[in-house]
């Protein structure tokens, strides 16, 4: 039967993994096939996969170029580099069916285009909005992605000048302790989160002295990265004159860390939260988490499981008590009361592509729409301290509100 698709009642999101599933199958079982198993092969992938795909990119199925979710979050990383990868596998055949070939190469071309938008999100230092979870699909989709361009064609195709992708090492790095990961947004997981593709990256770049960073951190932490750490790993020789900045300020998205060491188990972390509060995010800015001897002291809950009774993204999910500011480390002032915010969630529904922009915090605990800037930040040899304006996410409740966080060992 088909695959699951959306017209047959699937997401097209399954795509992602599918794609590069079959690549690699036909990959590894190419040279033990005869003909007439080729040819079966490449039929039913034809017929349920690259021809659904140039469809899609001509604009005749329910997914277009044109879709906010290929443009704006994980799914352009995760389904347009299944779509590159199994393209660009299956034009390497000897089949000599010229009609087939001519599609991938279309669809390939069209995939490609479209990753410059998942790359283009974690301009200009690797982080972006959806949190570490999501983040680890944009890394993946893009490293294979890129790999296969260095590797198929010799060309990256201008994806290693885009300014965020060789910062997104130093971001995985710092946004994670041996104690586990900094669980901001949409996270689901407190657990540090193996990315071997952060030595793809590292690769790419001939960079020895991230790549020596990325495994000191997996030895410290004890994680296992299989396959893929196998496939991306380079020796190189030991750059002892290089060292990870112990403190970061994110710009793009307003993420601070300052953290003791990154060799010590039981060394001091905190993570700061700002940026902008979308209909969709959780009102969390200013926010933050603390680490010290082994332990999360101070935590984020995290992201919900995205099935939730009532809903959870837009105003479905401005009830949950996660996604609410009293469910952060933040300050609620003057909240409304329960039935008020009720009346206010429901005559908000969500329709697609509608943002809604609110100063009055009162409803969901900040301002919608608002944003929290930091607004200085200093890094010393004994410590790090950081100011946040959280002026813009209390528009109704404050004339000025600045939040300083501290950390040194004096």
């Amino acid at each position: 039967s088909h695959w699951n698709f959306p017209e047959n009642g699937g997401s097209f999101l399954d795509s992602g993994n599918v794609g590069p599933a079959m690549a690699i199958a036909w990959d590894t079982l190419h040279n033990w096939m005869n003909d007439e198993q080729k040819e079966f092969f490449i039929r039913q992938i034809d017929e349920k996969y690259i021809s659904y795909l140039v469809a899609a990119f001509e604009g005749k199925k329910q997914i277009s170029p044109d879709d906010a979710r290929l443009k704006h979050s994980n799914w352009g990383a995760v389904t347009m580099s299944g779509a590159f990868l199994a393209a660009m596998s299956f034009m390497d055949n000897d089949l000599n069916n010229d009609g087939f070939l001519s599609k991938c190469k279309f669809v390939a071309s069209s995939a490609l285009k479209m990753l410059e938008y998942p790359i283009g999100s974690m301009y200009p230092d690797g982080a972006i909005i959806e949190g570490l979870g999501y983040w680890t699909y944009y890394i993946e989709g893009i490293s294979w992605s890129v790999s296969a361009m260095v590797n198929m064609c010799g060309n990256d195709y201008g994806f290693l000048s885009s300014k965020g992708y060789r910062e997104a090492i130093e971001y995985g790095l710092n946004i994670q302790t041996s104690n586990g990961s900094y669980n901001y947004a949409t996270t689901t997981t407190e657990a540090v989160i193996d990315v071997p593709e952060l030595f793809a990256i590292a690769k790419l770049y001939d960079d020895s002295s991230v790549m020596d960073s990325i495994k000191e951190f997996y030895n410290l932490t004890n994680r296992y990265l299989g396959s893929r750490g196998l496939l991306f790993y380079r020796e190189y020789p030991q750059d002892d004159d290089y060292s990870l900045c112990l403190d970061n300020l994110f710009e793009g998205l307003q993420i601070a860390t300052m953290r003791s060491s990154y060799d010590d188990k039981n060394g001091a972390y905190v993570g700061i939260l700002g940026g902008i509060n979308t209909t969709s995010s959780h009102f969390d800015k200013g926010s933050f988490i603390f680490d010290i001897d082994g332990v999360r002291w101070i935590s984020d809950l995290g992201g919900e499981i995205k099935d939730v009774y009532g809903g959870y993204y837009h105003a479905e999910g401005w009830n949950l008590y996660r996604k609410r500011t009293e469910g952060h480390n933040s300050l609620v002032i003057n909240p409304y009361d329960n039935e008020k915010v009720t009346e206010f969630i429901e005559a908000n529904t969500y329709t697609m592509g509608s943002e809604l922009v609110t100063s009055d915090d009162s409803y969901t605990g900040q301002s919608i729409g608002g944003r929290a800037e930091f607004i200085s930040f200093n890094s010393k040899d004994r410590g790090a301290m950081a100011v946040m304006d959280l002026s813009g996410v209390y528009q109704n409740s404050v004339k000025s509100y600045n939040r300083g966080y501290l950390l040194g060992d004096e």
